[in-house]
């Protein structure tokens, strides 16, 4: 991993160094503009890498869960904010339930957070303009188990699609898949972080009505108690 992100973490450096003028006047315009696309390149390839990254930690067994209390409506309302341009621009309607009172679990939030970014990312990505994203949190505090659940509007899938779409690399062959972003990874991660965490992915989607996906969250601090509490 040092091979691949100390080197571009460099380019990105030296791209926003130029770009912001940091040493002085750049003098041709044209010069900022290079300076901002491998900027916007460069955050984009870092992403990929850190997708496989992911990915292969994953599978040869070595992704590690750090547990801690996580207020999962505040990861949310925070992960909101942060795509809520990106939704913007396309002119997409990203809601959040703001009456969202669900317990804090004991998960890993940075994996919680990850979670929540690709499923809106990619909801975003597969909405056309003018459609909308949704986001809720439910919980049951008699099994403890926090739903996070993601729909949109979008262009949707057919049944025969959605294990293409969960298998890493899978690309679901449409047009609307075919602008350049992503390797096909988020979904599949999504799933796999889901039940590194204990949890259960689900999905629901059919042609022209959408996609709604549900992740459910255990809490693991609970559950670890438990589990001692019956050895005991």
């Amino acid at each position: 991993s040092h091979e691949l992100r100390t080197p571009l973490n460099a380019i990105l450096g030296f791209a926003e160094l130029i770009n912001n003028e940091i040493l002085g006047p750049i003098g041709t315009p044209r010069y900022k503009e290079y300076a901002g696309d491998i900027q916007r390149s460069g955050r984009h390839l870092l992403g990929i890498i850190n997708d496989v990254l992911d990915l292969v930690q994953i599978e040869t067994g070595r992704a590690r869960v750090s547990l801690d209390r996580v207020d999962v409506c505040d990861v949310a309302r925070d992960v909101v904010r942060l795509m809520s341009r990106q939704a913007a621009v396309k002119n997409i309607a990203l809601r959040f339930a703001a009456n969202c009172d669900a317990d804090p679990i004991g998960s890993d939030e940075g994996k919680v957070r990850q979670i929540l970014f690709n499923l809106i990312s990619n909801a975003l990505k597969f909405t056309p303009e003018g459609g909308s994203v949704s986001v809720t949190i439910t919980q049951d505090r008699a099994t403890a188990r926090t739903m996070l659940r993601v729909a949109d509007t979008g262009i949707g899938m057919r049944p025969e699609d959605v294990p293409v779409a969960l298998s890493s690399f899978g690309q679901v062959g449409n047009a609307f898949q075919q602008n350049g972003q992503g390797i096909g990874l988020g979904l599949p991660l999504t799933k796999k972080f889901a039940e590194l965490l204990g949890g259960t992915f689900d999905i629901e989607s059919a042609p022209g009505k959408g996609t709604i996906v549900t992740i459910a969250l255990l809490d693991r601090a609970r559950e670890q108690t438990h589990s001692i509490a019956r050895q005991a």
